[in-house]
């Protein structure tokens, strides 16, 4: 889910050029090479972003791009969400072409999805009619969700403020935001098993600064490991991505009970599926 902001020139790459400051807090950075490339890392919050990067390869790759798949873990989480903690009504963010929106609907669940690909968009609305997918743009400025899931999305946040500010807008005042995606644990950027790909991933999250963006909109957060967290094993290592982790935004008054005896008695999560 790329954000729609032009390219970003080149800055903080020269020798004597001063870092950036952090894209999601605002905070100092220090530059940092990885993968052949340019990230800053920010010392206040543990946000890692790529500091120059194109929009078009950025969102290579996206929409409608490859066949029809994927789409457990969307369906894992939002099944968690309506059975456990009663949510009624939900948005599969940057869902793609999962086939989780017919399935959750099918199974008698209140969801839409949206993506950046306008021909996925239009191809979603044939199938299911014009109030069933949008882009984030187009998303009904009143509408608001119970649950917003966001599977591999977030590495592709360029402008994390905007992008997060966008979800919650739509987030319902005791909604939960949750997804996955490859946390950087601290230590080197790049990794055994080569998870970021910064010519379309530019937003390496850690718990720290997702635990920061849930603290801008008043909320609580948790984190938890996946039981297979790789879709296919490395061609280079043969490992599956080592960082894979589920991340949930709640407002601690609804919810934080659950999601606390949750990480007691289940600190990985069991999506068993790829």
């Amino acid at each position: 889910m790329a954000d729609k902001t032009p390219d970003r020139p080149a800055a903080g790459t020269g020798p004597s050029a001063a870092p950036p400051e952090c894209r999601l807090c605002g905070g100092q950075t220090a530059l940092r090479r990885a993968y052949g490339v340019q990230f800053a890392e920010c010392a206040d919050c543990g946000f890692v972003f790529r500091v120059a990067y194109n929009q078009v390869e950025q969102s290579a790759g996206m929409g409608m791009r490859g066949g029809v798949g994927g789409g457990h873990r969307e369906y894992w989480l939002a099944r968690m969400l309506h059975d456990r903690l009663g949510l009624q009504c939900f948005l599969l963010f940057g869902t793609g072409n999962s086939p989780t929106l017919g399935t959750l609907r099918e199974e008698g669940l209140d969801v839409i999805g949206c993506d950046i690909s306008q021909e996925l968009v239009a191809a979603r609305k044939d199938a299911y009619g014009d109030d069933a997918f949008y882009t984030p743009d187009e998303l009904p400025a009143e509408r608001q969700f119970d649950g917003i899931i966001a599977v591999e999305v977030i590495e592709h946040f360029a402008e994390p403020r905007v992008s997060m500010g966008k979800i919650m807008l739509h987030l319902s005042p005791q909604g939960v935001f949750c997804g996955t995606t490859d946390f950087y644990l601290d230590g080197a950027i790049e990794e055994p098993c080569n998870y970021m790909k910064p010519w379309t991933h530019v937003a390496y999250w850690s718990t720290r600064s997702m635990a920061y963006a849930a603290r801008l909109y008043s909320r609580a957060s948790s984190f938890f490991k996946m039981l297979n967290p790789g879709i296919m094993p490395s061609l280079v290592s043969g490992k599956r991505w080592m960082n894979k982790r589920v991340f949930f935004l709640y407002d601690r008054a609804a919810h934080g009970e659950f999601f606390r005896r949750l990480e007691e008695e289940q600190p990985t999560l069991p999506i068993v599926r790829p």
